[in-house]
């Protein structure tokens, strides 16, 4: 799968959180009218149903995230097919949630060291004395 159809992909799934917005604010709007139909109150009007302007605009955001998300997981190939971009696109804000709370990710952006990441010495052994033991 190339980047281009993963970024497509990912939008798409993006785009799927603000059509079930979309939908639940339709979906109001027919349960208001049929609250009223029998009734003298007149049917609400499809503007009074949902913010349409902010859930466009939502929904807008979300596919360019998904589209981010879907992009950045395929080219790191963590995500190699269509599903994967679609369902990485879907969950891209918890994904970028869950990332900007990584404390590594903190201390990367505000560029401070991190004082829990052992020092490289110590990551080649065992952590003593920076030596490799060998198995007895």
């Amino acid at each position: 799968m190339t980047i281009w159809i993963a970024t497509l992909c990912g939008g798409v799934g993006g785009s799927i959180r603000g059509i079930l917005a979309l939908y639940r604010g339709i979906t109001t709007w027919l349960q208001q009218r049929r609250t009223v139909h029998a009734s003298p109150v007149p049917r609400p009007r499809f503007a009074e149903a949902a913010d349409w302007t902010a859930e466009l605009v939502g929904m807008a955001a979300q596919i360019v995230i998904g589209a981010l998300v879907g992009f950045f997981l395929t080219n790191a190939g963590t995500v190699t097919g269509v599903s994967g971009a679609i369902l990485a696109g879907l969950s891209g804000p918890a994904i970028l949630a869950q990332l900007g709370e990584v404390r590594l990710t903190q201390h990367l952006v505000a560029g401070t060291p991190d004082d829990q990441v052992p020092p490289l010495e110590d990551r080649m052994g065992d952590g003593v004395g920076g030596e490799v033991r060998r198995g007895d």
